[in-house]
């Protein structure tokens, strides 16, 4: 029952059972018996039952710790789970949030429903990535969604919703970091009513789903036969990245702000 840590994972030799990439992942999860040095570290030596956290990003820190008050016993992970690590560390549920890994169809269905995910819009808009980028370029309805997660792009039964608006001034950056904040306040609200079972899963419709593109620099160009309504969301929608852009007398100007344009 000890937790890994950076030494005795080190006196393990992590190489020689799970690959050294997972080295991390084991951080946060207790063995489950003693291991001696030397001994190849895999995934069937960690205990089981574990609540696991998939996410790639440090925006979610602030619900894992809230995670870890709420179940006795949480594991995050970054990498992409695999079905062999499902079977050995049997999680008790999984919950994704802000990961990058596509969660492939036999583990899905290796946890029987055991699976959520937190998508940082209204499903079903803005399906895929850089959703809160196309709430500001298609103004579609700005929230976060938990769903039940099934093969596909961000498909599943809605378990809970949680609305907003976006604020005077407020940027894509800064709309993402209030949306992780909404998010893990979603997730703890609703935990125990999605354990239980108290929730009953809604189903998307599909008539009014709509899917993003992958963002490219020339997406940011500002046009300027558009309104100044468009203009202005589009500054907003591209910054802080890939921060939206014209050219005046042959040299490019970048647009940081929608100061000076009016609505």
């Amino acid at each position: 029952g000890e937790k890994f840590t950076a030494e005795n994972i080190r006196s393990i030799r992590p190489g020689y059972g799970a690959k050294p990439k997972y080295f991390g992942d084991f951080l946060t999860m207790q063995a489950e018996r003693d291991l001696k040095r030397g001994e190849p570290l895999s995934f069937e030596d960690v205990r089981e039952g574990c609540v696991l956290f998939l996410t790639n990003n440090s925006n979610t820190d602030r619900f894992f710790e809230r995670l870890k008050e709420l179940v006795p016993y949480a594991v995050r992970m970054s990498n992409a789970l695999t079905r062999e690590i499902v079977d050995a560390i049997k999680p008790s549920f999984v919950i994704s949030f802000n990961y990058r890994h596509i969660v492939k169809a036999d583990v899905i269905e290796a946890l029987e429903g055991r699976i959520i995910n937190l998508h940082t819009s209204l499903l079903p808009y803005n399906k895929g990535a850089s959703p809160n980028v196309f709430s500001f370029l298609e103004d579609t309805p700005k929230g976060v969604t938990i769903h039940q997660m099934a093969p596909g792009l961000d498909t599943g039964d809605i378990l809970y919703v949680k609305k907003t608006d976006i604020l005077d001034g407020e940027t894509c950056g800064n709309l993402m970091d209030r949306l992780s904040i909404l998010g893990a306040d979603a997730i703890i609200e609703s935990f125990d009513d999605i354990l239980s079972g108290k929730i009953v899963p809604k189903k998307q419709d599909e008539c009014q789903s709509s899917y993003t593109k992958i963002i490219k620099k020339q997406d940011a160009l500002i046009d300027w036969s558009k309104s100044n309504y468009e203009i202005v969301n589009l500054v907003r929608a591209f910054n802080p990245a890939p921060i939206s852009y014209t050219f005046y007398k042959g040299e490019m100007i970048k647009a940081f702000e929608e100061n000076g344009i009016k609505t």
